[in-house]
C-alpha cells in the first residue's frame, strides 16, 4: 500500500496543485451532499428521486475519476494532448453521470439476463404473463428462471422488461400463487418501479446512508404492486399465501 502511494505522489501533487481541479472536486462533493439531502426529503416524485440518486453517485465519483485522469496524463502525456485541463474536466462529469446511468439501468439488468444462473423461460407461465400484460396494457415482459433454491422474484424495465423468478419459487408455489407473484412483478413493470429498486441497490453498495432515502418510496411501490395483483385476481389470498411460504423458507 505504501509503495502504491509513494509511486503516485507526483500525480497527487499535480492534482492538488491545480486549483481548478481542487475547486471542482470540492464543488462536486458539495453537490453530492445536497443531492443526498434531496433524496431524504419526503413527497418527491419517483422519477426525480431516481435522477437525483444517479446524480449523487456521479458527483461522488467525479473527483476520483478526475484524479485517475490526471494519473493517466502524468504517466502518458501524449494521451492528453489536444485538450486543456478545463475541457477535459468539463467532459469527465457528464461522462461519469452517463456511466452511472448505464450501469444502473442498462448494464446490470443485461448482466442479470445473461447470467449463467438465469435462463429465458417459454413455458405456460411465460405465455400467461405476456397475454395478461397485453390485456392490461402493460409492456409484455420476458420471464427468466433463476437457478436458486431460495424462493424469490424481482423485475426490471429498461431496454426491455423482464421478470425473474427462482426455481425454488416455482417448485414451492401453487399455480394461483405463481400467478399472484407474476402479477405483483408486472405491477412493478407497469409503474416503472424497477428503476427505483436498482437505484436503491446501487446506492446501498456505494453510499448506504443515501439508500435509506428510498425506504418510504420502496414500501409505497410494494403496496401498489400488491394492490395491482389483488385487483386483477380479485383477492389477496393467493399473494398472501405466497408471501407466507417465502417467509417460512427464510426461517
Amino acid at each position: 500500500m505504501l509503495d502504491f502511494l509513494s509511486s503516485h505522489v507526483p500525480c497527487l501533487a499535480s492534482f492538488l496543485s491545480n486549483p481548478y481541479f481542487v475547486g471542482l472536486s470540492l464543488l462536486s462533493f458539495v453537490l453530492a451532499f445536497f443531492s443526498f439531502l434531496y433524496l431524504r426529503r419526503e413527497g418527491k416524485s419517483l422519477k426525480r428521486k431516481v435522477a437525483f440518486a444517479y446524480g449523487h453517485v456521479a458527483f461522488l465519483a467525479f473527483p476520483f475519476v478526475l484524479f485517475l485522469y490526471t494519473m493517466s496524463c502524468t504517466a502518458l502525456p501524449t494521451a492528453c494532448q489536444g485538450m486543456d485541463w478545463m475541457e477535459s474536466a468539463a467532459l469527465i462529469l457528464p461522462a461519469t453521470l452517463l456511466v452511472s446511468l448505464l450501469s444502473g439501468l442498462v448494464a446490470v439488468p443485461l448482466l442479470l439476463a445473461a447470467s449463467a444462473k438465469s435462463r429465458r423461460y417459454h413455458g405456460p407461465e411465460a405465455q400467461w404473463l405476456q397475454d395478461k400484460a397485453r390485456f392490461l396494457g402493460v409492456k409484455p415482459p420476458r420471464l427468466y428462471l433463476v437457478d436458486e433454491a431460495k424462493p424469490q422474484a424481482f423485475s426490471f424495465s429498461s431496454l426491455f422488461s423482464a421478470v425473474f423468478v427462482s426455481l425454488g419459487a416455482f417448485e414451492l408455489l401453487s399455480k394461483k400463487e405463481k400467478e399472484a407473484v407474476l402479477l405483483h412483478e408486472l405491477g412493478h413493470v407497469k409503474t416503472g418501479a424497477s428503476s427505483l429498486k436498482f437505484s436503491a441497490l446501487l446506492l446501498k453498495l456505494l453510499t448506504p446512508q443515501a439508500a435509506h432515502a428510498f425506504h418510504e418510496a420502496l414500501s409505497a411501490e410494494e403496496k401498489k404492486a400488491d394492490e395491482f395483483a389483488a385487483s386483477v385476481q380479485g383477492t389477496r389470498a393467493h399473494l398472501e399465501s405466497a408471501r407466507r411460504k417465502f417467509e417460512a423458507f427464510d426461517r
